[in-house]
Order: structure tokens, then C-alpha cells, then sequence
């Protein structure tokens, strides 16, 4: 083919060389001989020139052809490559399937033994999520604790303080969270699943309790494969722009929902509205008034002076938001009432020691619900615990709402707080400054009357008729 660009320049220039030939024999004279060969070599030069023109056609017509042809190739290539790949990730799902249902049976573990005792025959697997702070893990607490003489309670969590519950004498599996590893979305859910299937298939729990915003597919599956009733405990207060994924569809794999009450539950408009719910109780806290300490002997717990007026500073772990600033804020504006005043920072089991403010009193009381009484008021964010806590104990506070939260409607939750009296809403340095001002003056009419919440009790009784049907 690399005499094809000389080919077909003298085929091309055959009709070329036949016009100048005949021009040439009009205006010269040559015998009849001449002439006739003349003429003889331009209709060669011409037919030459018609055969090349159909040769190069036929070329580039059969060069077309070969170019669609090589396109569709590639094309049903990757159209098999597709197919291809999507039915091995549909095998790849079976085999998971199967994994799930084989490696429990296959490899039973001692570490996934939970120390349920013989003495009382009915078990409770309390699981909760991770969380950005202690919520999910202290409602849980709750309602093991007011359940201790009807059901054994144990623990799987993937809180980073799962461990506080073996203090109440409750055994946990601690469970690294996703954000604390480095794997990908689908191998965490795939070694999570794996290994909720083995604990529930070891322990053999009579009801699984949730508590989180999002029923991981691990504790679903293997609740519906063991045939295990599971209850979602579910917060209420959501966003209006959290995923309602789950809570239009909860009854596909869940048994039962419990919703705890929430003092905001009257003002929410958000997607909970929406979603089934099968019993609704009294908020669930750990706080009760018959293990209520007197001011003093809150203050000799927690060591604090009982002679200098001490003001909570409970803002969170900060793992969503950074809180320095405001606790800062809040630490200066107790200092500036005068040296009789005492900040008091609260620390989150979560979180680490302050090392940057000298000369500041820090405690990790947990629960820190039974000592209340050692504070003239609080500066608390307005998370769920934290605000019941406050309301059950009657201790006045200011508000902070924390709005970088996934699902809790924390902002809310704080407007109301305020709205009844029981505190004051600060989001700003300045209206924070204020607002101490004020509650140092006089925080009494601020303060809410103390009663029990007993949605952990009333949550109780809801556990046990399930027991009692299963």
C-alpha cells in the first residue's frame, strides 16, 4: 500500500495529460501516424484515469466500513464489559449473603460472649450508634438501669465511651465506628453485619434495642434471621432536612418503635410528623429525684468548694463543632460576676482535659444528673440529655443551641426551653455576656419544679410485653 500516493497521482493525471495533448494537435501539424497514437495513448490516459477514480472510491467506501465496524466492537465490548460487571457485583451481594449466614456458624468467637447472668432468664441487647456525644448511649443506660429486676441489659456500642456502662454493671462489645477506621462504607456495614450475626448468634438476646438515627442493615438482618424482635428507640426532634428514608418505611425491619417524649415535641414540624411511631413515652433521662444529692453533698462528690457560687459549663464533646471560643466566652463571663463566682467545665467522657485555661476547675462526673445542686445555674448546650436533665432537677440555665448537628433540632429544643421559663437561649458572645448577668441576680424564677421522668420505666413496661408475646 505504500505506492497507493503515487498511484494515485498518475491515475488522477491521465484526463489532465489527455486535454493537453488534443490542444496540442489542434495547433501543430503531425501526420495521421502521430495523430493516431496520439490519440490512442489519451484514451489510455483516460481509462487509466476512470479506473483509478473507482479504485480510490472503492477504497475509501471499504475504509468507512471497517472504521463502523471497529466502532461497534468497541461499543458491544463495553456493553459486555457493563453486563459483565454488573452481574459479578450482583454475585459479589450473594456472596456476602452467604458470608453472613456461613462465617458466624463457622468461627464462634469468645470475644463476642456477653456475661448475661443464668439468674434471670429474659435478655435484652441494648446496641447504639456512635453519635457525637453521649446521647444514644445514656438513654440506653437508662432504661437497662430502671429494667435491672425484669430483664438482663448488655451492651453492643460504637460510642468511644461504650466501657462507662461496666461502671452500672453492664457488659459491653465495643465496635469501632466507621469515621474511626479507614474503610470504605461498604466493607464497614459488610464486617459490622458479619459480626452482629455472631453476637446475637452466641448470645442469643430475647429483644434488640437501637438507638441512633439510622438502623445499620447488620442489626436488621440479623435480627430478622434469628427471628429476634427488634425495637428502634428512636429521638424525636429530627430536622427538617433529615433523610426520612427509614422512617416511612420502619415497619420492613423493625418490630416496634419507642419514642421518647421531648419538652419541644408540641413545636416540631419536622419529618417525625410523618413517621409511625407505636408508643410514646415520658422523656427518658438519668435523672430521679430519690438519688437527688443535697447541695453539699454534690459539692463533696464532685469536690467543688460548697462556699463559692459554682456555674455548670456543659457545652459537649465538640466533636461537631468547635466550642472553644464559647466556652471561653462562658468562663470569662462567669469570672467577671467576681471572685465568689466559680466556673465549673463539665468534661465530656469524650472529650480530652483542658490544658490552655489556668486556674480552671474541671470535673468528669458520670452521670453528672445527681449532683445538680451544686450549681446556682448552667451554661449547657441543648442537647437532649443535658436540657431534660436540667428540667428534672430544676437547675436554671442558658441555653447554647449547637445547629452543626446531623438530626437533632437542637435550636428548637432551646427556643422551647426558653419560651417556658426554664432558661435563657444565647448564640452570641454578647447575648451570652447577658444573659449570666442576669442569672446571677436572681436565677429562682427560672427554675423549673423538679418532677420524675419515667419514660425509662414506662419503656420498661413496653419491653416486657414484648418479652412476654415473644
Amino acid at each position: 500500500m505504500k505506492y497507493v500516493p503515487a498511484l494515485r497521482i498518475v491515475l488522477f493525471s491521465a484526463p489532465t495529460l489527455l486535454i493537453i495533448f488534443i490542444s496540442f494537435i489542434t495547433v501543430t501539424q503531425h501526420s495521421s501516424i502521430q495523430i493516431f497514437f496520439g490519440l490512442f495513448f489519451a484514451l489510455i490516459s483516460l481509462q487509466l484515469g476512470i479506473i483509478g477514480f473507482s479504485i480510490d472510491r472503492q477504497n475509501r467506501k471499504t475504509a468507512h466500513t471497517l472504521h463502523a465496524k471497529i466502532e461497534r466492537v468497541r461499543k458491544d465490548t463495553s456493553r459486555f464489559d457493563y453486563r459483565a460487571t454488573t452481574r459479578l457485583g450482583k454475585i459479589e451481594a450473594v456472596l456476602d449473603d452467604l458470608r453472613l449466614e456461613i462465617e458466624p456458624l463457622a468461627k464462634t468467637r469468645s470475644s463476642t460472649v456477653l456475661p448475661y447472668p443464668s439468674a434471670i432468664s429474659k435478655r435484652v441487647l441494648f446496641i447504639t450508634s456512635n453519635g457525637a456525644g453521649m446521647g444514644h448511649l445514656t438513654r440506653c443506660l437508662a432504661v437497662a438501669i430502671a429494667g435491672r429486676e425484669d430483664f438482663s441489659s448488655q451492651f453492643v456500642s460504637l460510642s468511644g465511651a461504650a466501657r462507662i456502662v461496666e461502671r452500672f454493671g453492664f457488659g459491653v462489645l465495643p465496635y469501632p465506628s466507621h469515621k474511626s477506621t479507614s474503610l470504605s462504607q461498604r466493607e464497614w456495614h459488610r464486617r459490622f453485619a458479619i459480626f452482629m450475626h455472631e453476637v446475637i448468634a452466641v448470645n442469643r438476646p430475647d429483644v434488640v434495642i437501637f438507638d441512633g438515627s439510622f438502623v445499620y442493615r447488620g442489626v436488621s438482618d440479623a435480627t430478622r434471621h434469628s427471628d429476634t424482635p427488634l425495637i428502634w428507640l428512636r429521638r424525636g426532634l429530627w430536622k427538617e432536612e433529615s433523610s426520612t428514608t427509614q422512617l416511612l418505611s420502619s415497619r420492613d425491619f423493625v418490630d416496634a418503635v419507642i419514642a421518647p417524649g421531648d419538652i419541644a415535641e408540641g413545636a416540631d414540624i419536622g419529618p417525625l410528623q410523618l413517621a409511625d411511631t407505636d408508643h410514646k413515652v415520658e422523656p427518658i433521662s438519668l435523672y430521679n429525684t430519690s438519688q437527688a444529692r443535697s447541695r453539699d453533698d454534690a459539692c463533696r462528690e464532685l469536690g467543688l468548694d460548697g462556699g463559692r457560687r459554682n456555674v455548670l459549663i456543659q457545652l459537649g464533646a465538640g466533636n461537631l463543632n468547635d466550642i472553644t471560643n464559647l466556652r471561653t466566652a462562658a468562663i470569662n463571663a462567669v469570672r467577671k460576676l467576681g471572685l465568689q463566682w466559680e466556673p465549673v467545665v463539665a468534661m465530656s467522657p469524650l472529650a480530652a482535659a483542658l490544658a490552655d485555661i489556668s486556674d480552671l476547675t474541671q470535673i468528669r462526673a458520670y452521670p453528672l444528673a445527681p449532683c445538680l445542686a451544686a450549681f446556682e445555674f448552667g451554661i449547657i448546650a441543648s442537647g437532649y440529655n443535658s436540657i431534660h436533665e436540667a428540667i428534672g432537677a430544676g437547675l436554671p440555665c442558658i441555653v447554647i443551641p449547637n445547629d452543626q448537628t446531623l438530626t437533632d433540632n437542637q435550636r428548637l429544643r432551646a427556643e422551647v426551653f426558653a419560651d417556658k421559663g426554664y432558661g435563657i437561649l444565647a448564640d452570641s458572645n454578647d447575648s451570652l455576656e447577658a444573659a449570666v448577668k442576669l442569672l446571677a441576680l436572681d436565677p429562682k424564677p427560672f427554675k423549673a419544679p423538679l418532677y420524675d421522668m419515667n419514660g425509662a420505666r414506662q419503656a420498661v413496661e413496653i419491653i416486657n410485653s414484648i418479652l412476654k408475646g415473644n
